[in-house]
């Protein structure tokens, strides 16, 4: 997917700082949280990573967080029903 590859070139920038890593992160984790679309899996890895590295400065819950995760996990491409 487009969004995806996007995704990892924003993450994997050397250059990027703290700040605009941790503004990527809150921006996915809300779609993550909030969104109905469909999330692709690509996309679900990079959200856990995200998720790992700064969890005590993302403004949703970690319950909220995980909740969502194990809701995505169902409706993921690839993922056995």
């Amino acid at each position: 997917m487009v969004k995806e590859d996007l995704l990892v070139r924003i993450y994997l920038m050397p250059c990027l700082d703290a700040v605009f890593r941790l503004s990527c992160a809150e921006r996915f984790v809300e779609a993550l949280v909030t969104a109905e679309k469909a999330i692709g899996a690509t996309m679900m890895v990079i959200i856990v990573a995200l998720v790992t590295e700064v969890p005590e400065s993302l403004s949703a819950s970690p319950t909220k967080v995980l909740s969502s995760l194990a809701s995505r996990l169902r409706t993921c491409p690839g993922a056995s029903n």
